[in-house]
This record gives C-alpha cells, structure tokens and sequence, in this order.
C-alpha cells in the first residue's frame, strides 16, 4: 500500500504506540509511587526506633510487594524503575533466605527431646481443644503461654485423670495475657523469673534429658505497639538474650511469644549469643493470626544453642487460640 492511505496507516499506527507508550509510563510512574513505602521500610529498618522495629515484622510482606512491583514494571517495558527497587528486593531477599537454606541434614538417631509451645489466647473458652492440641502432640516439654485460671484448670484436670501424661513444674495464671506455665515429662524443676525491671514473668525449667541437663527459659514479651511497650520487649529480650550467655548449662532453649520477628531490630541480640532459630531452613511458617494462615506474622520462636540439633519445626492448630502453636524436635549431639 503507498500513497496518501499508507501515510494515513503509519500515522495511526504512530499514534497508538504512542498512546499505549505514555499509558505504560504512566501505570509505571504510579506503580514507582506506591513502591516509595516498601522501600522506605527496607532502607529505615538500619534505624533503631521502635516504629522501625514494628515496620520489621512484616519483611515478608515488603518482599512480596517489592516483588510484584518489579514484575509488574518489566512487564510494562520499565527496566529504569525496576532496577531502582532492585537493591532493596536484594535486601528483603537475604533476610528471607536463611529460612529457605538447607540444614543439617545428618542424624545420630539417638533420642528425640521435643518441645511444644503454644499460646492459649487469654480469650480462648475452649480448653477442651487446648488439652485436645497438647495431647495429640506428644511433647516431653510444654510451655503454654497466656495461661488463663481456666487453662490452668483444665490442664490440671487432665493431667490428673492421666489423660496427660506430664507434671506441672509451674503454672502461673493471669487474666492479662501475661500468664504462664510449663509441663514436663522429664525429671527437673522450674521457677519464675524476671528478665528486667517491669518485665512480665518468665519461667526458667533444669531439666534431664538422657541424663545430661537442659535448660529451657519460657517467656511472653509484651507487643511493641508504642514506644513504652516497645521497650519492655526489648527489656525482655534483652534479658532472654543474657540469660541464654550466661546459664552454665551448655544445651539451652529460649521459647516463647516474642512478639518480634527474626529481622527485627530487638531479635537480633539473641542470635547475636549464639543461639539458633527453629526457623532455619523451615520455610517462612506464619504463627500470628491464624485467621491470615500463612500470611500472618512469625513472632512465636523457639531459639536454641549448645550440642541441640534441630530435627525439624511443625505449626499445629486446632486449639481455639489466635496463635498457631509449634512443635520442635531436637537431637542431643555428642559432646
């Protein structure tokens, strides 16, 4: 075709490469937009101040923004703006990774030591299902946090008819949350500690385990949702973080409800003693409202150090709670 209808054509077709051109851009410069806020995140998360440290939680969802933000800025021909993010993606991505990297996959096949921790839910009727949950998961340890004067009771109850085959080392029931309690089928003892002024009660468990000792510390960290409460959580895990340098015992657990995540700017002083997350090379395993599956946030941890080996971590629902609980199983290595 030539002439005066073949300009006509390569006009029109000009046209609509340049409407869909500026119609990209402009999708593209919007999407830049909205990418502002994760990647402000990523980059403010150097700062030390408790909002940050709120901001922190939720790596895994800036992960998947950033993500869905670059894939979607490729696709509209946008390779400027999606290198741009790239550097914070790299950053949220190395957080991540550590969960995704294979563990220790060799086996002694010697004894299992496993530990349940579960948070009841201070709101949480049905204690039937909390027994139910504790029963169907055989633990030689578990660390029940939130306890309630009717989970106490509950418990108490089953463990009496032998539908529990544990003995409470200590149950301290609050109506604030702040409630704890621990069971065992090992011998040992345990008390109530305090990890700083203001902190709420911790519990401390000496254990034997295949005759060797095992120290576990059960705790429940206030949430950091303003700077008073931020800094009881740090007050709190900072004195998780003291008690797992300085316990003699060398095979030494940390469980509990954190109310912070592995990234976060108060967690780091545990990993920072030596102590390992049960996280590791499990995936990315949501605790944190059950309602969002996993989606949620991971802020119940188990941590541990010394000649324990993780075996593997499992969430466990079904116990009325808002929280998923978790299963650790751990081996004893050769000292």
């Amino acid at each position: 075709m030539s002439g005066p209808f073949a300009a006509a054509r390569r006009g029109t077709d000009s046209a609509l490469v340049t409407g869909e051109r500026r119609f990209k851009d402009f999708v593209a410069l919007r999407l830049a937009a909205l990418a502002m806020l994760p990647a402000l995140v990523t980059f403010a998360s150097f700062v030390e101040t408790w909002p940050i440290n709120l901001a922190q939680h939720f790596s895994f969802h800036v992960w998947m923004c950033l993500s869905v933000l670059v894939a979607l800025l490729l696709l509209l021909d946008s390779p400027r703006w999606a290198v741009a993010l790239f550097v914070p993606l790299l950053i949220q991505s190395f957080r991540l990774a550590p969960l995704y990297a294979p563990g220790d996959t060799s086996s002694h096949l010697g004894p299992k030591l496993t530990v349940l921790e579960l948070n009841t839910h201070r709101e949480n009727s049905r204690t039937d299902q909390i027994v139910a949950v504790i029963e169907r998961n055989p633990a030689d340890v578990v660390l029940l946090v939130e306890l309630t004067d009717w989970h106490a009771e509950a418990v108490e109850r089953a463990m009496a008819s032998g539908r529990l085959p544990h003995r409470a080392l200590v149950l301290r029931p609050r109506s604030d949350g702040y409630g704890i309690g621990a069971l065992t089928k090992l011998p040992g003892s345990g008390r109530i500690v305090e990890l700083g002024r203001g902190a709420p009660p911790s519990v401390e468990l000496r254990l034997l385990f295949q005759g060797q000792p095992v120290a576990l510390l059960g705790l429940h960290a206030p949430p950091p949702l303003s700077a008073n409460e931020a800094e009881l959580n740090r007050t709190e895990l900072l004195g998780a973080a003291g008690w797992a340098r300085t316990t003699t015992v060398s095979a030494k657990i940390v469980a509990g409800d954190l109310n912070a995540t592995r990234p976060s700017t108060w967690f780091r002083p545990l990993l920072d003693v030596g102590l390992t997350s049960a996280e590791l090379g499990q995936g990315y395993g949501a605790t944190w409202p059950t309602s969002l599956g996993g989606f949620g946030i991971p802020i119940d941890h188990v941590l541990f150090g010394g000649p324990l080996r993780l075996v593997k971590r499992e969430l466990i629902e079904g116990s009325g709670s808002d929280h998923f609980g978790q299963i650790v199983t751990f081996e004893r290595r050769l000292e």
